[in-house]
Parts: C-alpha cells; sequence; structure tokens
C-alpha cells in the first residue's frame, strides 16, 4: 500500500465512503415499507413514477426505490437484500462493477437498480455470463412496452424453466401488479 493509499485510501474504499450514507438510508427506510399493506406497496411504484416526472432523479428517489423493492423481494421471494447486496446494487446504478462470489446474490442485487431504472419507463437491460443465469425464452414470447406504465417485460412463465427466473415473475407481479404479465 502506497503512502497515498494508507492516507487517503483505495479507489474502493473512497467509492465505499460516497455509497455507505445511501446505504444506510435505504435500510432506515425498512420499517416505513414494512408496515404498508401489499397494495400499498404496489401503489409505491406509481408515486414514484411520478416523483420522477416531477423533476427528482432517479438518485433522488433511490433510497426509496430500493426500500420497496427490498421489501417486495422479502414478501414475495422470501430475501431480504442484505447491507452488502444494497451497497451493490448502489455500485450497479452508478455503472460501477460489484463484484461478487457465487452464491452471494447476484441475481437479487440485480433487482434493485432494475427496478429503479426501470421506473423512467425507457427500459432495463441485465447482461451475465452466467449460463444459468442467461437462459431466456424465445425472443417472439417476450414483449417490451416502452409505452406502457408496464416497464418490464411481459411474458408467460411456461417459457422459463429456472425457479429464479419464477421467483422474478412473482416478484414482478407484487410489484407491478398481476396484470403486468399476460
Amino acid at each position: 500500500m502506497s503512502l497515498a493509499e494508507k492516507i487517503f485510501g483505495t479507489f474502493s474504499d473512497r467509492e465505499l465512503k460516497k455509497i455507505n450514507p445511501i446505504t444506510k438510508k435505504v435500510l432506515a427506510l425498512e420499517p416505513k415499507y414494512q408496515a404498508l399493506s401489499d397494495a400499498d406497496l404496489q401503489a409505491q411504484t406509481p408515486a414514484l413514477k411520478a416523483r420522477l416526472a416531477g423533476g427528482e432523479t432517479l438518485d433522488d428517489i433511490l433510497p426509496d426505490a430500493f426500500a420497496v423493492c427490498r421489501e417486495a423481494a422479502w414478501r414475495v421471494l422470501g430475501m431480504k437484500h442484505f447491507p452488502v447486496q444494497v451497497t451493490g446494487g448502489i455500485a450497479l446504478h452508478r455503472g460501477a462493477i460489484a463484484e461478487m462470489q457465487t452464491g452471494e446474490g447476484k441475481t437479487l442485487v440485480a433487482t434493485l437498480p432494475a427496478y429503479l431504472n426501470a421506473l423512467t419507463g425507457e427500459g432495463v437491460h441485465i447482461v451475465t455470463v452466467n449460463d444459468y443465469l442467461a437462459k431466456m425464452p424465445d425472443p417472439d414470447h417476450v414483449t417490451f412496452m416502452p409505452d406502457s406504465d408496464n416497464v418490464l417485460p411481459i411474458t408467460d412463465d411456461e417459457y422459463f424453466d429456472d425457479d429464479i427466473v419464477r421467483y422474478f415473475i412473482d416478484f414482478v407481479r407484487t410489484v407491478y401488479g398481476e396484470e403486468t404479465l399476460e
């Protein structure tokens, strides 16, 4: 470690110092969203979109969007993003690389920035080199609706054979409502 790194920290140390306060904001919102009914939790999506339309940025709504996604994942999947996964989600949203080992929850982490960025209605792409996670249905059965309130792919889960994808479809149904997936 160089003298400069000892004084100022590494690049990663400096980035984490910027991200950790945001992670703490997300975690502090847990009681607020835990107290909501399923319907009220689903209503947060249009509320967050309205905040964006009102001039707030993705970074402004990030703590609330991540907290909503985190609570929805808990209710649907029985999995709650750990603080380190929230930190990884913030890094991904910022376009950084978040290196994680096998079994550390990369798929769950990806739901956080995917949900946040999908609120813009411009679409979201998640790219992976993992063969297991990259299995996709026939492209003829996936439709993107960029001009719709439904900002995620509409598909029929019979085309998926992975449990994690089925869980994600259930997650989408909870966050966006049943009509999202037809």
